[in-house]
């Protein structure tokens, strides 16, 4: 899965402004790569927008929960806002698959083995739904 990190700081905790952070650091982004492979992240992409104090990354992984670990090993204070993003082809593609099934939801939660494939449906067809599963 494909995720889209943007890593925010503010001027008093840049290392840019705060230069006893800086060494620390240059080692954080030297090794980030080596500690992204071993915790199976691929880095597909960092870049940083310097004088708005924020940082954008693409990151690759199929365990999101490791993200934390890899952005928390930079050694200053940034906040983090973590999205799953998809490729537009994959976009269209799913919006082709919903245009050609109005129920597309709800088969996809019957597909994936949902605990309560009715919850992604509207409240009034849920109900009748799920009790007709208990009927039948």
């Amino acid at each position: 899965m494909l995720f889209h990190v943007t890593a925010t700081h503010t001027a008093n905790n840049c290392p840019g402004y705060n230069r006893e952070l800086m060494p620390p650091m240059l080692d954080a982004i030297e090794a980030s790569g080596d500690l992204a492979t071993e915790l199976g992240i691929k880095v597909l992409f960092m870049v940083s927008a310097a004088p708005k104090h924020v940082s954008y990354i693409l990151l690759e992984t199929e365990d999101s929960t490791r993200i934390a670990l890899w952005v928390n090993s930079f050694p200053y204070k940034q906040d983090f806002d973590i999205n799953p993003v998809m490729h537009e082809e994959k976009m269209a593609a799913m919006a082709r698959e919903m245009m050609s099934d109005p129920n597309w939801t709800y088969h996809a939660a019957l597909e994936l083995k949902k605990d309560s494939p009715h919850d992604v449906l509207p409240d009034s067809y849920a109900f009748y739904l799920a009790r007709r599963d208990t009927i039948v």
